[in-house]
């Protein structure tokens, strides 16, 4: 399981068919399971994840709750590890990425957390 590719300045109408037109013009022919290609809008507050294999391919989106917070490259790259379908699994990925950069943040709420 692994990010593949991501593609910049995809417009976040594309479908599945488009998306997999989008990839073929980068020369992917096919999408294996276990790999995710990444569509990001130009403005870096969307993105769309297509993955699966031959007729299962599942294509789902995110989009940041705010125009004004780009998406996480970094944070992309544990999206594998969370997908669930239907949900991209960013904000799992993004709370992964800020506990390994910043375990100390997370401390003192894990441990409020544990006495309630």
């Amino acid at each position: 399981m692994n990010i593949v590719r991501i593609i910049p300045d995809v417009g976040m109408f594309y479908g599945r068919d488009g998306l997999l037109a989008i990839l073929q013009e980068n020369k992917v022919k096919t999408v294996r399971r276990g790999e995710y290609y990444v569509f990001i809008n130009r403005q870096g507050t969307a993105f769309k994840v297509i993955t699966g294999e031959g007729e299962e391919i599942i294509v789902t989106h995110y989009r940041s709750p705010s125009k004004n917070r780009p998406i996480s490259i970094e944070a992309l790259t544990y999206l594998p590890h969370y997908f669930g379908g239907k949900d991209a699994g960013y904000n799992k990925a993004l709370e992964h990425l800020l506990r390994k950069k910043y375990p100390h943040m997370f401390m003192e709420l894990d441990a409020e957390k544990e006495r309630n």
